[in-house]
């Protein structure tokens, strides 16, 4: 299962970042978002924008293109 499948307010626990670019997979590790964490999703933005997340109390904003390649499973 990938993030882009889970709806608002849900949690997803990460489980595999290894098709995100060198670049973006390192910048989320900067900001706490690597394997094993768990995310929430805040919301996805229209038009095909960003979609905000929660990890460990801070809120980051990622390209929806990139919730493509986040795998993982659905908590709540």
């Amino acid at each position: 299962m990938n993030l882009n499948q889970i709806q608002q307010n849900e949690t997803f626990k990460i489980q595999d970042l290894s098709d995100l670019h060198p670049f973006v997979k390192r910048r989320l590790k900067d900001l706490g978002v690597y394997e094993g964490k768990e995310v929430k999703v805040i919301r996805y933005c229209p038009l095909g924008g960003p979609c905000l997340l929660e990890c460990s109390g801070q809120r980051v904003g990622i390209r929806r293109k990139d919730t493509f390649c986040i795998k993982g499973a659905r908590l709540s």
